[in-house]
Formats: structure tokens, sequence, C-alpha cells
């Protein structure tokens, strides 16, 4: 049912922007097959709730250091089915 994982996956999407952003990109890889949705895609839904209920108390922790980044992307572009461009961590 269409209605039922459009609502799983907003609530997915607050839980992720609010306490696991690591759950973003399957989130987004979801909701662009949620149109025409497959038995491929509600495991895909389920998987990520197993993952949420395995993973109950995940935190991000900032923690000051005198550590310096130097940082070099490597982009995937058009990876993914129907895939548009996108930035995800």
């Amino acid at each position: 049912d269409i209605k039922h994982m459009q609502e799983v996956l907003r609530t997915l999407f607050y839980h992720a922007g609010a306490i696991d952003p690591t759950m973003l990109p399957a989130i987004g890889t979801i909701a662009m097959q949620q149109a025409k949705s497959t038995q491929k895609t509600m495991q895909a839904i389920t998987q990520l709730l197993n993952y949420c209920t395995t993973h109950p108390n995940a935190t991000v922790r900032y923690i000051a250091s005198d550590m310096v980044l130097h940082v070099e992307s490597d982009a995937s572009y058009l990876s993914a089915p129907k895939a548009r461009s996108r930035s995800a961590g």
C-alpha cells in the first residue's frame, strides 16, 4: 500500500533528520522507488525498520579536537536506478 509506505518513509525521514543521518541515503533511494513500488521496495523498508530496531540509541556526538580535515570528494553520479544528482554523507 503506497499510503502506508509514504507514512513510514515520512517517519523515518524525520527520525533520520533529528537523530540518525546515516539512514538518509537509503531513505532517498526508497523514496525514488515508491511511486512504482514492488515487493523489493517493501523489503528495503522492512530492512530499514529492522536497522532502526537494532540500533535504537543512535546519537550524533560532537567532540572538540585539534584535528584539521583536508577533504577530497569523488561524487557518485547516476549510479542508482532513475538517479538524479544528489549528495549524501
